[in-house]
């Protein structure tokens, strides 16, 4: 009886190890390039991210490449990409109005997250798993003396169709007020 149940426990333990608890893929690929190979390791992708300047004039700044800061009117089209491992894959900051913070990561739908600027920042993370799907943020500014909030705009984002190096968004800045 002893010697059966030192032999069934490493069985169990390599059963459960080897089917990882149950999972049905036994593939750690998320997405493919355009020509069907993984895109990277463990099928990951940078971010590829286009902000359309559709309100006041912006400046927006790649928040890891501090020199990279560029000034948007009206109309404006940007482009920004990465892709990191540990990290947001891009960081912008739309200077005084939002932050945006972009991840792919190795499992599951990219993500973003809006922040708003100043001390009562809101932050959202969403997941963007379908490409065309969408979503749009009322940004306000909020006044600490008095608490209450302004709408200073809208942000909306669009995940668009990857390409064989990147997921791909577009995101229409319309800031509505100038603030300090």
């Amino acid at each position: 009886m002893t010697l059966r149940r030192h032999l069934l426990t490493p069985t169990l333990i390599t059963c459960v190890l080897v089917a990882g608890c149950g999972a049905p893929s036994a593939s750690p690929v998320e997405s493919v390039s355009g020509s069907g190979d993984p895109a990277g390791l463990w099928g990951t992708k940078g971010v590829e991210v286009t902000i359309v300047n559709d309100g006041r004039f912006i400046t927006v700044k790649d928040r890891y490449n501090l020199g990279d800061s560029r000034e948007m009117v009206r109309g404006d089209r940007q482009t920004w990409q990465g892709e990191r491992n540990a990290d947001d894959d891009v960081e912008l900051l739309v200077e005084k109005f939002v932050e945006l913070d972009f991840k792919n990561p190795s499992i599951g739908c990219p993500r973003v997250s809006t922040q708003s600027p100043g001390s009562f920042a809101t932050l959202q993370w969403d997941s963007f798993c379908d490409e065309g799907g969408s979503k749009t943020y009322q940004i306000h500014w909020v006044w600490a003396n008095s608490g209450s909030m302004i709408k200073n705009g809208t942000v909306r984002i669009v995940r668009e169709s990857d390409s064989s190096d990147n997921k791909r968004f577009t995101v229409y800045v319309e800031k509505t007020k100038d603030f300090g």
